[in-house]
């Protein structure tokens, strides 16, 4: 025993550095932080904690350095930060800006049809009337950014589904009617990236509402700098998973490739020949079918063990040289008994007094709810084996890292 946590938690792991180990256990709007002895460091911290008690177990997180972001598809991105080692903030995602506040360097997409076009009444000013040829807007869209000819405005008020008033942020190019407008890709309107990692020196995004099969990355080197710019070599990415249904995004994963999780399928991003990921070169090919429910994956032994959406069999997604492609072989198979919808997955790669690893996975279905099944793996040996670990009868375990 080591501290009472305030309400039902879900707990993330931060590690700074060997001998500075945090846990950050996040609750109902609050977010509190704990050193491996359970003292306290931060404590309920409520500022920018958007998430609620229903959608814990449904955040996705990636850690650099002193800041972990933390994605939901409801909420607008945060990003918990270390200020020192005894105390941690949450803030608001934002994406850097060029010095004068304009350009922001946000990702923009046309959701509308591709031969609307807009006017705008003035290329400079406030109160500017801005123009569809057709019924495009809702009064959803005031506060929202909008480019047109890759020039940035505000939009202030809602007239019409055809006018909407706008401040202008870049004097425009001009006024004629254009097809090349586009608005923010990422907003209250269009939703937030469900899915985040960290993957060849650059932030990668993915799963939004309006464009589930988005996958969206950071200029290299530059996590908040999604300017697609000129498509060169060290440019964000902007693209869309192919197939014949819409894959939701759910997770992504960062081994020795990118691998992308969906509802529908599996994929993954194969690197150039140089080991690089660019606008250029960037694919994202589909491996195998199954779809991965709501519960992040994590890499275990060699792979990417996730699972399944039906709730019922855990998955491993490995690298086979003999198919010369991945495949996601069930690992539960005599196991069923025990897989009851997990909700979370904790990895343990050993330690000093015990070599060996397990996989630990929540279960939050209705047959067996908080109890724990345990999966060993020694691959090179062909090993492998299943247990269920439950506590007394009327307690859940709650989570796990």
């Amino acid at each position: 025993y080591l501290a009472s946590l305030p309400a039902e938690s879900r707990l993330i792991p931060f590690i700074f550095s060997d001998d500075e180990v945090a846990i950050i256990a996040l609750s109902d709007g609050r977010m509190d932080v704990y050193n491996v002895a359970g003292t306290v460091l931060t404590s309920n911290y409520t500022t920018n904690c958007n998430w609620t008690t229903a959608q814990l177990f449904e955040l996705n997180f990636a850690q650099f350095g002193d800041t972990i972001f933390v994605a939901h598809r409801n909420n607008p991105l945060r990003k918990i930060f270390r200020v020192s080692a005894s105390s941690f903030t949450v803030t608001a995602f934002t994406f850097s800006a060029h010095s004068t506040g304009y350009p922001i360097y946000e990702p923009y997409y046309k959701y509308a049809d591709s031969t609307t076009t807009v006017t705008p009444g003035a290329t400079s000013g406030t109160g500017v009337s801005l123009t569809a040829s057709a019924n495009t807007f809702t009064s959803a869209w005031v506060g929202l950014k909008l480019r047109h000819k890759k020039k940035t405005m505000t939009v202030t008020g809602y007239s019409s589904a055809t006018v909407l008033t706008v401040t202008i942020n870049e004097t425009l190019t001009d006024t004629t009617a254009a097809t090349d407008w586009d608005e923010q890709t990422i907003s209250t309107l269009r939703g937030y990236p469900q899915a985040v990692t960290f993957h060849n020196n650059r932030l990668w995004f993915g799963g939004l509402f309006s464009r589930p099969a988005a996958v969206l990355a950071s200029k290299t080197s530059e996590y908040t700098n999604f300017d697609v710019d000129d498509a060169g070599a060290n440019d964000a990415i902007d693209m869309d998973i192919a197939g014949d249904q819409v894959n939701e995004v759910r997770h992504m994963l960062s081994g020795k490739e990118l691998l992308i999780f969906t509802d529908g399928g599996e994929y993954y991003v194969p690197p150039a020949s140089d080991n690089t990921i660019s606008p250029s070169n960037v694919s994202i090919e589909k491996q195998t079918p199954y779809g991965i429910g709501r519960t992040a994956p994590q890499m275990f032994d060699q792979a990417a063990g996730y699972v399944q959406k039906n709730g019922k069999t855990i998955r491993e997604f490995i690298y086979s040289d003999i198919e010369g492609g991945y495949k996601s072989a069930s690992v539960s198979v005599l196991a069923q008994h025990l897989i009851d919808s997990p909700k979370q997955i904790a990895i343990m790669k050993g330690n000093t007094t015990r070599p060996e690893q397990y996989a630990f996975f929540i279960n939050n279905g209705s047959t067996i709810p908080g109890q724990l099944s345990v999966f060993h793996s020694i691959r090179d040996e062909k090993i492998a084996g299943w247990s269920k670990w439950f506590t007394r009868s009327s307690d859940r375990y709650q989570s796990i890292i």
